[in-house]
């Protein structure tokens, strides 16, 4: 899966691995919220998460909770897998979401009736199994994913991540937040077992958008005596899909920054930060922007990024903007314009 970074694609810098690092996150937690329902934009998502802000309603709560997930797997695959790590990830992934806050790391039971329904029929098209077989299966998938691989009956930490990530949704041992569960476990595994390449890559995009597939892979499964052969197929295919979509995202982020070298024999007097900043601005002339997301964005110190649109805002190429409690920063479109004649 690591592959094309030993391809003839250029070698990130470690500047250029923690944003694409960010990216990934950003992406898989968005993505992974909305499959669930998290009605937010994209383009919203992406800048609340930059700039830090509150969330507004649960939809936006979810993203955020998602991507603080994805952020902590990095210490949880220090730790064994356990019914307790199940638990605290459910519980970081629902917390201030559910309409019962006992709900959150609480393992369902039978009175809860917990079925998966199509929400445009109203069908119940999932039950899950009952309580004392989800309490078992809980302890087997535990032992399952502690195991440690021998050449005899080795499975490949792919295929073996996969499998969890069926395994934990088909069980459904929680009232809410069981896809978003299973689908952290599966990145937990394999940035476990060293698979960093995942940090980069957002699965969850590619299941959006063939979510019927991902739904009906499921189904075939549940229906042909839980055989993994179609939920396996269908992962492999969204994995290698979100492999394509990370390289040619990764291309086009190279050529943008040659542009902005290029930009900076021209624009002297700015920095790299600052000039895509300026392009951005160039192409965006409507938007507006603030300290935080232009840290986050460049991975520096807050006064770093404080003090690259301050300077901006001496040359006039922005004003500074009182919103609520916080400034923001308006750029001017026409003195924008000049540099990128």
């Amino acid at each position: 899966t690591s592959g094309f970074l030993s391809s003839d694609i250029t070698r990130p810098t470690e500047i250029q691995k923690n944003k694409l690092i960010i990216s990934g996150l950003t992406e898989e937690a968005i993505a992974s919220s909305q499959i669930e329902g998290a009605n937010t934009s994209r383009k919203v998502a992406k800048k609340m998460l930059l700039s830090k802000r509150k969330a507004r309603s649960r939809d936006e709560q979810m993203i955020i909770n998602n991507y603080q997930v994805m952020q902590r797997l990095l210490e949880w695959k220090e730790l064994p897998l356990s019914v307790g790590v199940i638990q605290e990830i459910q519980k970081n992934i629902t917390v201030e979401t559910l309409e019962d806050k006992g709900d959150e790391a609480r393992l369902r039971t039978d009175a809860d009736n917990i079925g998966v329904v199509n929400k445009l029929t109203g069908e119940v098209v999932f039950t899950p199994p009952k309580q004392s077989v989800v309490l078992q299966e809980l302890e087997r998938l535990v032992e399952y994913a502690n195991q440690k691989e021998t050449d005899d009956g080795y499975v490949h930490p792919v295929i073996k991540a996969s499998i969890l990530h069926f395994w934990l949704a088909y069980l459904h041992p929680f009232v809410d937040g069981n896809g978003r569960t299973a689908r952290a476990i599966f990145y937990w595994y394999l940035l476990k077992n060293n698979y960093w390449v995942f940090q980069y890559l957002s699965v969850s995009r590619i299941i959006k958008k063939s979510k019927k597939q991902y739904d009906d892979s499921f189904l075939f499964t549940e229906i042909d005596d839980n055989d993994l052969t179609y939920f396996l197929f269908y992962k492999l295919k969204a994995i290698v899909l979100s492999i394509k979509d990370f390289t040619e995202h990764y291309k086009n982020k190279i050529q943008n920054e040659k542009n902005i070298e290029n930009l900076s024999t021209r624009l002297t007097g700015f920095n790299q930060r600052q000039i895509s900043l300026l392009q951005y601005c160039y192409m965006n002339p409507s938007t507006t922007i603030d300290i935080l997301t232009h840290q986050s964005k460049h991975r520096v110190a807050y006064q770093t990024a404080r003090t690259d649109i301050l300077n901006l805002v001496k040359k006039g190429h922005f004003s500074l903007m009182r919103k609520g409690l916080k400034f923001i920063f308006v750029p001017s479109p026409g003195k924008i314009k000049q540099l990128f004649k």
